[in-house]
């Protein structure tokens, strides 16, 4: 599983932060990965910076935990999927 940090620039291309190769996707992965990217960026409690996740439960408890002052967001395109896949009529 490929874990990663993006971000966008002045011209709003996006670019590469970190990324990391771990064994899954579960909570001591995200803790490991977001508790790395704060210290090497120097994020400390997350004042100034927004997360932009999934609606995945061990992703967003390991960034709230870490960095409690971040502003936290849920992805567009996921909620949108999420609420086509419940009012699908068929």
């Amino acid at each position: 599983m490929i874990l990663a940090a993006v971000g966008k620039d002045g011209n709003n291309q996006m670019y590469s932060i970190a990324w990391a190769v771990v064994e899954g996707e579960n909570a001591n992965s995200w803790r490991w990965f977001v508790n790395i990217l704060s210290q090497e960026v120097g994020l400390t409690d997350g004042r100034g910076w927004t997360v932009i996740s999934g609606q995945q439960k061990v992703r967003l408890e390991a960034t709230h935990e870490l960095l409690p002052e971040a502003e936290h967001r849920k992805c567009a395109r996921h909620v949108y999927a999420n609420w086509k896949a419940r009012n699908k009529t068929d």
